[in-house]
């Protein structure tokens, strides 16, 4: 389900900037076409979110790079 989540995401990002640049050449700067290309890179943002590592506890790292107590 991420996969497919992070894959409409980047398919709106692209279909965003492209309306965007489309709307831009025929109508000229304007809100619309600004909130576009804005939303387009709050979506990237996400994705590059989505995408990274969980963070490590300290803790867990210590303990799995310590040799086992017997």
């Amino acid at each position: 389900m991420n996969d497919f989540a992070l894959s409409l995401a980047m398919l709106a990002m692209v279909a965003l900037l492209w309306g965007g640049w489309y709307q831009y050449r025929r109508n000229g700067p304007n809100l619309q076409t600004l909130l576009m290309v804005v939303m387009a890179l709050v979506l990237l943002g996400n994705v590059v979110i989505w995408q990274l590592p969980p963070p490590q506890d300290a803790e867990a790292a210590d303990a799995e790079s310590a040799p086992a107590a017997r």
